[in-house]
């Protein structure tokens, strides 16, 4: 009875073991290298994309959007941005991680504002023109 007991207790911690390491992502691939040619709305918009997936812990998420955006413009505890003035349009991203859960908690997008959209250049573009000049 011993034995059986014995090799019982050896499957449970093999799939306790398992199990932990499944969770704790470590059979996700590793992320690609951070992206270090010059950033593009298109680029802060497809990484505002990641930055919406919910699967994600927030190490794998800051780690896909740096491969696609690459260095946040500002990173301040657990809250990174990325942003980009191009012409007249300016493109933001901003992600803060969960309280609650090692996840992106709160996404803030500002696709593609153009300037010609507000009088005088006011509004939501300002304000994106401000955070991305900012850094």
């Amino acid at each position: 009875m011993s034995r059986s007991m014995s090799a019982a207790s050896l499957v449970l911690g093999l799939l306790v073991s398992l199990t932990t390491a499944c969770k704790s992502g470590a059979s996700e691939p590793p992320a690609p290298p951070r992206f270090t040619g010059p950033v593009t709305a298109e680029r802060v918009v497809k990484a505002g994309a990641i930055a919406d997936q919910d699967d994600l812990s927030w190490t794998r998420a800051v780690a896909l959007i740096e491969a696609e955006a690459g260095a946040p413009i500002t990173s301040n505890g657990d809250l990174r941005s990325w942003g980009v003035v191009e012409n007249d349009t300016c493109t933001y991203l901003e992600i803060e991680k969960s309280k609650k859960r090692d996840a992106v908690g709160s996404v803030s997008k500002q696709p593609l504002i153009k300037k010609a959209d507000f009088e005088g250049g006011g509004g939501n573009y300002a304000v994106c023109v401000a955070k991305v000049q900012a850094k």
